[in-house]
């Protein structure tokens, strides 16, 4: 219950999103490439300073970009969302935009945490999730 009054909490001030199913076209287009990628997202797996191969950062510098990135996001609203069960399956517009601007900035504060989203489903699940609310924006 906690979790669900802060996902609730946070969005609430949040600007309505003004993504056309033509933004949730280009961001999934670039999923094939990284999807080519067959689990090797990186040049350099220093943890200090890994390097990623470019779809990957093309990907996620995209998640930073209009209509996705959002100035004021909430690190912890974006980890609850995807901690809670169903989080991401039942996300809004709004709240993706959150998580996907928090896995961004992700890797600023942890080196290889681009790596491990990929790994763990957590962008997978968000961009299925983006393609179920494009149908939904186109019908």
């Amino acid at each position: 219950m906690l979790r669900h009054s802060l996902r609730l909490w946070h969005t609430q001030g949040m600007p309505e999103a003004s993504v056309t199913p033509e933004d949730i076209d280009r961001l999934l287009a670039l999923v094939a490439d990284v999807d080519a990628l067959e689990g090797d997202y990186m040049t350099r797996r220093d943890p200090r300073w890994p390097e990623y191969r470019e779809p990957v950062e093309r990907l996620f510098i995209a998640f930073t970009h209009e209509p996705w990135g959002l100035p004021d996001y909430s690190p912890e609203a974006a980890a609850v969302l995807r901690d809670e069960p169903r989080g991401i399956e039942t996300a809004t517009l709004d709240e993706l935009r959150e998580l996907l601007t928090a896995a961004a900035r992700s890797e600023r504060f942890y080196h290889g945490s681009w790596d491990a989203l990929l790994r763990d489903g957590t962008i997978d699940r968000a961009l299925r999730r983006l393609a179920q609310l494009r149908d939904q924006l186109q019908g």
